[in-house]
């Protein structure tokens, strides 16, 4: 049987007891959750590598960038269409649910992705009404 040392050792924790809770394996081996999540997936799938720590977060890395992206196309793309919105809640419930099919976006990401399009001057707020969202592309 081949291992690596995490797999031995949480499998050397069953020998004292049948049966442990996902808190136990943690405390018991001192990992991080998304670690123990990691060993516990590679033992009910051994055929299948995990891909190494670092390649996962340059994985996750480029999702998010790739995901910015989308939602900084589908607020222009609102935008374009409606011209003026008069409230930020508006746009992002409305981003969210063109999205909502492809992945489960962040509120924070796309307030964060509406300043960004304010400072790039794809929108600008209304001088009087700071709420009130317009086109300017």
């Amino acid at each position: 049987m081949v291992l690596t040392t995490y797999q031995a050792a949480a499998l050397l924790l069953f020998n004292a007891l049948e049966q442990l809770s996902y808190s136990e394996i943690k405390t018991q081996l001192n990992l991080a959750d998304e670690d123990v999540v990691r060993l516990l997936a590679s033992r009910f799938s051994p055929r299948v590598p995990l891909p190494p720590v670092d390649k996962r977060k340059k994985v996750v890395e480029d999702v998010d960038k790739d995901r910015r992206y989308v939602i900084d196309a589908s607020l222009v793309h609102i935008m374009k269409s409606r011209k003026v919105l008069n409230h930020q809640q508006q746009l992002v419930s409305e981003c969210v649910e063109q999205l909502s099919c492809m992945f489960q976006p962040d509120f924070k990401v796309i307030k964060k992705r509406i300043e960004d399009l304010i400072s790039h001057e794809y929108l600008e707020r209304d001088k009087e009404n700071p709420n009130q969202f317009r086109y300017l592309a």
